[in-house]
């Protein structure tokens, strides 16, 4: 029950009733349970709901550790692109902190295949 508690928290991306939650989770729970079942959470929010997802890291999440989730992200795209033969600076650039500028269509698909499906369709429709 508390899993789909902080799920539904999260869902409504309020930061003070999931602080509430939070807190009373830790009471009834413990540190190290909350913090699994936060893991698992997130992880089923960048499938289930990608905004969602978006918004917890932003929200939960320091701006150091963002970035650097943002870099290796960037840092495995560029690796999935010059794997499949795509040139930096000609199909594609990577910003140092994090970001990725696509200049050809087909390097978009490629990476756009790689992910689930329910964040292709996000991406797609947004």
């Amino acid at each position: 029950m508390s899993h789909s508690v902080l799920k539904y928290a999260l869902k409504l991306r309020d930061p003070d009733r999931l602080n509430w939650i939070i807190e009373s989770l830790l009471e009834r729970e413990g540190p190290k349970t909350v913090g699994e079942m936060m893991a698992q959470v997130i992880r089923e929010l960048a499938i289930e709901n990608p905004k969602t997802f978006v918004w917890a890291l932003q929200t939960l999440i320091n701006r150091d550790s963002l970035l650097a989730i943002g870099q290796a992200a960037a840092s495995r795209c560029a690796t999935l692109l010059t794997q499949n033969g795509f040139l930096i600076g000609k199909d594609f650039e990577v910003h140092p902190e994090g970001g990725l500028m696509i200049f050809n269509q087909e390097a978009f698909e490629v990476l756009l295949l790689s992910l689930p499906i329910t964040i292709q369709r996000a991406i797609k429709f947004s």
